[in-house]
């Protein structure tokens, strides 16, 4: 009886988002820095996103990133698509273990930034479920946390045992 085990370290991608602009308060170009914050405005018909950038005096600029219609569930009118952040981790390919009679799969959580569901971390890794497959088999007791059963929005620990009961 083969049990197949994965080690994760959920680590999130740090990127430095920055842009060379002309800094009015500067008088000169500068190179603005992401500062992560984002801010919006509405004017009643549309809702802007904006991301703010400051320049090495602190000075700021807001950078426009999406226009969505106001009262119509947030439909992008303009803008690029946003950017994900994802943690580099070993997919889990149920199919193939099914096929090789796999009765079970662990995963060792070694470290971890940031909160993270077990429900939603679990259907991003594993291509072949769903949210609501996840939700379900947790919800049955196919899927353990250190050998107990568990809510699904219960939020991931370091040193965390996840059990998959593959049926």
């Amino acid at each position: 009886m083969t049990v197949i085990r994965h080690d994760w370290e959920i680590l999130k991608k740090q990127t430095v988002r920055s842009e060379v602009k002309h800094c009015k308060m500067c008088g000169r170009n500068s190179t603005f820095t992401d500062t992560n914050i984002r801010r919006h405005n509405s004017n009643g018909k549309h809702i802007y996103r904006f991301a703010i950038y400051k320049c090495e005096k602190n000075h700021t600029w807001n950078k426009k990133l999406d226009i969505y219609k106001a009262f119509r569930k947030h439909e992008r009118v303009y803008g690029r698509e946003p950017v994900h952040q994802k943690s580099i981790l070993t997919e889990i390919p149920v199919h193939l273990y099914l096929e090789n009679r796999v009765p079970e799969v662990h995963i060792m959580i070694k470290s971890i930034e940031g909160v993270y569901r077990i429900d939603s971390l679990l259907s991003q890794q594993i291509p072949d479920w769903s949210r609501t497959v996840v939700v379900d088999k947790i919800k049955s007791g196919s899927i353990l946390v250190n050998d107990q059963c568990i809510k699904p929005s219960m939020k991931v620990m370091p040193y965390d045992t996840i059990m998959i009961k593959l049926d």
